[in-house]
């Protein structure tokens, strides 16, 4: 009796994980296909027929950068923007937000290097070297300011 009882739940978990298998699939190939149709985190863009230029942030947020003062507070050049189609914000975030001021900076006592992100007001940790580099963000940009516990943001910029 009980080797039938196990035989039966081995036979019900293989049933249940070839199901739960075959059921996730399309999920999987739904969300790869969306992600291959929009701009990666970190990836500067523009819409097609559009000169405004956005960031795609990590919390499923367009950042648009109003003007050229603000983008190269960021960044040193032009190189890493592409282009995509006119309704990529509506279709691949959860929202868009105009950066009216974003900058980098870095308390001279700590390696820590912060994004100043407008939305929030506040301070927003850049959680590793690996995330600096994905957003393409220029090290020569980061300016030295000490940098209080209270301007810091619980929300940090991550991937």
């Amino acid at each position: 009796m009980f080797k039938n009882r196990m035989l039966g739940r081995i036979g019900l978990a293989l049933t249940l994980g070839l199901t739960l298998s075959l059921g996730t699939a399309g999920v999987s190939n739904a969300a790869e296909s969306r992600a291959a149709s929009c701009p990666a985190h970190g990836k500067r863009f523009q819409m097609s027929g559009s000169n405004r230029v956005y960031l795609a942030g990590p919390d499923d947020v367009a950042y648009a950068i109003p003007n050229e003062t603000i983008y190269f507070q960021l960044w040193n050049t032009w190189d890493g923007l592409t282009v995509w189609p006119r309704d990529t914000v509506s279709s691949c975030f959860g929202g868009s937000h105009l950066w009216s001021d974003a900058f980098l900076i870095r308390d001279p006592t700590s390696p820590r290097v912060y994004l100043y992100d407008d939305r929030i007001g506040r301070f927003r940790w850049i959680t590793s070297e690996a995330v600096f580099d994905q957003y393409a963000f220029a090290r020569n940009k980061i300016r030295l300011f000490p940098v209080s516990p209270e301007e810091v943001s619980w929300d940090n910029w991550d991937n």
